[in-house]
């Protein structure tokens, strides 16, 4: 289960994380509503990523193998 949360622009981003309850935040500027609304209404299938320590968190359209980086 995953939440993004989107904060006003220019506002520094906290750090994504994971809840007690086991919900991902992965935080966004408002200026980025756009590309996520458009991304769930035209992309299938869409995924949620989560990694703790890494800031490639958020929406993605494929799923990629742990520990691959691009």
């Amino acid at each position: 289960m995953g939440q993004c949360v989107f904060l006003p622009n220019g506002t520094t981003l906290p750090q994504d994380f994971l809840a007690p309850n086991g919900q991902a935040n992965v935080h966004y500027h408002l200026d980025d509503f756009a590309n996520v609304i458009d991304l769930l209404r035209h992309e299938k299938p869409v995924f949620f990523r989560f990694v703790a320590s890494g800031a490639e968190n958020g929406l993605v359209t494929r799923v990629e193998p742990g520990g691959e980086q691009e």
